[in-house]
């Protein structure tokens, strides 16, 4: 039997400011033009965990079931001002929140001293987050949603020939709901003129 917990926290912060000559911003002629912004992320992880093992008919039969919850809270923050002489400060901010139990469950025979059979099922998440980098004037942060994983696996483990040849195998298949990848928007509208980004 095994139980757990585990924690985890982090506070970051980046500052970022964008510099740009224009001929005219907000009827101001010739007004230096800047975009300027202070992005902040907060992110707290904690988890309970436990997994216990039971040996059966004359300990050849191994079967193991584990359990994980996980409670995570992602908190993110931007103040961003372009060129504050003209435009207010904005601040937005910006939350998610992940609350999942997911379990795992592993079936091995050994059909005798040398090989061994396996069956392995589990779950996993990704939590969800913001993007890096939110660019021109923004009225809202764009968020992203978990990713949710289950894999299965089937395999052998065997040692023959006295020792002289190891031989495995195994097969893996993993289905996503929600799968997280990078992508550029091209569907939003253009940033207001004069704004380099």
């Amino acid at each position: 039997i095994v139980l757990g917990a585990y924690y985890f926290d982090e506070d970051g912060s980046q500052s970022n400011e964008l510099l740009t000559s224009v001929a005219t911003v907000n009827g101001f002629p010739n007004a230096p033009l800047f975009l300027a912004d202070l992005r902040s992320a907060q992110n707290e992880s904690q988890a309970l965990f436990g997994q216990a093992t039971w040996h059966l008919l004359d300990d050849r039969l191994h079967l193991t079931a584990g359990l994980r919850y996980t409670d995570d809270v992602k908190d993110y923050s931007v103040d961003s001002a372009v060129n504050p002489t003209v435009a207010p400060l904005v601040t937005l901010t910006g939350q998610q929140t992940s609350e999942e139990v997911t379990p795992m469950f592993n079936a091995s025979y050994d059909f005798s001293e040398n090989v061994m059979g396996y069956l392995n099922y589990s779950e996993g998440f990704r939590n969800g987050g913001f993007p890096p980098r939110i660019t021109g004037t923004p009225t809202f942060i764009p968020s992203y949603d978990p990713e949710f994983a289950e894999v299965w696996e089937a395999g052998v483990k065997s040692t023959l020939f006295d020792g002289a040849l190891r031989l495995n195998a195994a097969y893996f298949h993993t289905s996503y709901d929600d799968i997280q990848v990078a992508a550029v928007r091209t569907d939003l509208p253009p940033e207001p003129a004069g704004i380099a980004i």
